[in-house]
């Protein structure tokens, strides 16, 4: 919540997509008053999903299949997600429905195309992005796990699936049982399988695609990122480009001070001020929008300080007239 509180300093309008649970984080940050101000100020488009992606297991655990899909609750709408994420907030009918019909009005419904489906359809069926991904993915998720032989990893589409969906075996030779080991020492009772995984790879080029529809920039879950820079996506290396600018400006140029995502949410500063400091942002970012594409921030941001400075310095206005 830091970082999108930050994107908003650094860029403006941010689309933020939410189902049910991301609207609870959300609604846990900012003040209801706050948050459809912003969005009446266009700092954020709020768009709530109307279908997830999900992953199925069926079969037995000898021969698990797995199938990877957008689904949505029946009879769902953009009112009942408001309502069931406000009331996990506040349980109280009354306010839950007024918040619903509230913020019905300034939210856009958004849902996912049946063509990711294909797209990740395609991905799965890619054995060597497939290998590549999962390497990714291990890397993130179990720092420790060691594979002692070159992956092998590879989906089979089972073409006699009786489910509404399609599904696949995995082939692997992962030691799924010292990755289970894995989850037990942090924790975790149930045994290591491949949902999580095959979530992760279809969530990240769904992530893609979104970024694609909207022409923007994407900012999304570092581990998500990874596998989506696999696939060597503009727009994620952009995004990623302009993280890493944002966390060197604030420790380089404001000396490690609080950002402005960090004052709010520690009550440093108030709704008002931070309205008004997202407005005086307007102005650094109109200047941001005529650096070059290639440039780097610090590098322009104290060029352009040197360039005041040396012009409003007495001194060096002194030796330019001695010199002459």
């Amino acid at each position: 919540m830091l970082f999108l509180i930050d994107t908003m300093l650094f860029y403006g309008e941010v689309n933020v997509l939410v189902h049910e649970n991301e609207l609870v984080t959300l609604l846990n940050s900012f003040d209801i008053d706050i948050l459809a101000e912003l969005i009446r100020l266009k700092r954020i488009k709020l768009y709530v999903r109307q279908n997830i992606l999900g992953v199925s297991k069926v079969g037995n655990a000898d021969n698990y299949q797995y199938g990877i899909s957008f689904c949505r609750s029946q009879n769902e709408d953009v009112k009942g997600v408001l309502y069931r994420a406000h009331r996990k907030i506040i349980n109280n009918s009354i306010q839950n429905n007024k918040f619903a019909d509230r913020f019905y009005y300034i939210v856009s419904p958004f849902e996912h195309e049946s063509i990711e489906e294909k797209i990740i359809d395609e991905d799965l069926n890619n054995t060597q992005y497939l290998k590549s991904a999962v390497s990714s993915y291990l890397q993130i998720y179990y720092p420790e796990y060691q594979q002692n032989m070159d992956l092998e990893f590879e989906l089979e589409k089972n073409i006699n699936s009786h489910t509404p969906f399609d599904t696949y075996c995995v082939h692997s030779n992962l030691d799924t049982k010292l990755l289970t080991d894995i989850l037990n020492k942090r924790g975790y009772k149930n045994p290591f399988d491949y949902s999580g995984l095959l979530l992760a790879l279809g969530e990240a080029r769904s992530d893609n695609y979104t970024a694609g529809l909207f022409e923007s920039e994407l900012v999304t879950d570092k581990s998500y990122s990874e596998i989506i820079s696999l696939q060597l996506s503009d727009c994620v290396s952009r995004a990623l480009k302009s993280q890493e600018e944002i966390k060197l400006f604030q420790e380089q140029i404001t000396f490690n001070c609080p950002s402005l995502g960090e004052a709010y949410l520690n009550k440093v500063i108030r709704n008002k001020e931070l309205l008004y400091l997202l407005e005086e942002g307007d102005k650094f970012r109109f200047w941001l929008k005529e650096r070059p594409v290639n440039a780097t921030l610090i590098h322009e941001y104290v060029e352009e300080l040197t360039r005041k400075t040396k012009a409003d310095n007495p001194l060096i206005k002194g030796g330019v007239g001695l010199l002459h």
